[in-house]
């Protein structure tokens, strides 16, 4: 293929400066300009040769610049790719001084300033800001230290690349239940609310655990989500699902929650368990109050802590070495806005299942007096466990409940978590 000059000059007269260009045309193929006229045909070997000597100019130049004590940009890392806004960029090269005020990268029109502490003579390690007017595109790149400026370099900018993240909260918000009968059905419903970066899709299912005196598949079997699913939900939206559900012949008891998946899987969430137990009556967690269990500490008294956070029937709960001692923590959070969910809790536990396997201690504190939704207070019970399986699911129920004064007998509400334990 063949070209005129002007095509040429025109292609390659961004790459320099006027002053560079001069340099070009006097000191490198001043004698060859001279064998052309803008507007000739001239061959690819003369074309390479241009190009050739732009990369030596380019390189005394910077050469040049190098031994003057200014900046010089060898190539900028990651290589090979258009590096998205909010990620870590790296200048390689020379001269640069991090920790001077006047050190200075700019991006097209954006200064940066601030550099990370892995910053040194050669490398500037810093996060490209999100201030780009339009995105994806070609930026140019430049070091400046004091009044010297280095030489100019492409690099690719890319819109920010959002990951999902955050959670999915389900709670029950009622209705009492009574006493729970075999073949009665009752209504359950869950309060959904997403707290994600993006939103997603989610799908409902029910859970059963701990199930005794009835198969699993005979709950399952009688339990009806009103909503499903897919439901999208944006970042801070909440939904209501109701669930029915028949308690099967021959049951016993069993414990049931509501999950909710998204379609990528990316983000699930299963509420605290609501305890069918016939012959007795149905506990549901006042919603004005949300006991949770915690991330247990790491260590206890010096060593690896015995009782260590595990999903247990697709539940929050806890697994815990033979003959270990240690302390459970939960939190509890009360609901802004609402005067009657604030003031005096007193706290209690118990534990069903392999009763025999699990002491646990009096809560501490055993109350608070004056809980608001700033105070999210914490409580431990102090727990032991002896030798037993590692199958077989316990579950320790822990309770709050909200008084109107200290010395009332009846609590005006009770909010609960029921947690599953195992051996380990």
């Amino acid at each position: 293929m063949t070209a005129t000059l002007s095509e040429i000059l025109d292609a390659v007269g961004s790459l320099l400066t006027e002053d560079q260009k001069d340099q070009l045309a006097a000191q490198l193929i001043g004698s060859q300009l001279k064998l052309v006229q803008p507007g000739d045909l001239i061959t690819a070997e003369l074309f390479n040769s241009v190009l050739a000597n732009i990369a030596d100019l380019a390189i005394r130049v910077s050469a040049l610049e190098g031994v003057s004590g200014g900046p010089y940009i060898d190539h900028i890392e990651p290589q090979g790719i258009a590096i998205p806004v909010n990620a870590t960029m790296t200048i390689v090269g020379r001269g640069f001084r991090p920790g001077n005020a006047d050190n200075l990268v700019t991006i097209d029109n954006v200064t940066i300033s601030a550099f990370s502490l892995a910053s040194d003579d050669s490398h500037l390690v810093f996060t490209i800001p999100d201030s780009f007017a339009q995105l994806p595109r070609v930026a140019q790149v430049k070091v400046k230290v004091g009044d010297a400026n280095s030489n100019t370099v492409s690099v690719g900018i890319a819109p920010e690349v959002v990951v999902q993240s955050g959670t999915v909260a389900i709670r029950s918000i009622g209705p009492a239940l009574g006493i729970i009968k075999e073949g009665n059905t009752y209504t359950l419903i869950w309060q959904v609310l997403a707290a994600t970066r993006l939103p997603a899709t989610y799908t409902f299912k029910p859970v059963v655990s701990n199930v005794v005196g009835a198969t699993e598949k005979d709950w399952t079997d009688n339990i009806q989500v009103g909503q499903p699913g897919p439901v999208q939900l944006d970042s801070g939206e909440a939904i209501s699902v109701t669930m029915t559900l028949k308690v099967p012949t021959g049951a016993t008891s069993a414990n049931i929650a509501l999950t909710a998946s998204s379609d990528d899987k990316a983000i699930t969430g299963t509420a605290a368990p609501i305890v069918f137990a016939v012959g007795k009556e149905g506990e549901t967690s006042d919603p004005r109050a949300v006991i949770a269990l915690t991330q247990q500490n790491p260590k206890f008294n010096g060593l690896p802590n015995p009782l260590v956070n595990a999903t247990i029937d697709a539940l929050p709960g806890v697994t815990m070495t033979a003959n270990g001692t240690s302390q459970l923590y939960v939190q509890l959070n009360v609901l802004a806005g609402d005067p009657s969910a604030q003031g005096i809790y007193k706290y209690s536990a118990k534990v069903e299942g392999e009763t025999a396997r699990w002491t646990l201690g009096a809560p501490v504190p055993a109350s608070n007096a004056n809980v608001t939704s700033a105070s999210a207070p914490k409580i431990f019970f102090p727990i032991q466990s002896k030798t037993g399986d590692t199958t077989t699911v316990s579950q320790i129920t822990i309770y709050a409940k909200k008084y109107t004064n200290a010395a009332d007998a009846t609590p005006a509400f009770t909010s609960l978590v029921t947690v599953p334990i195992k051996g380990a």
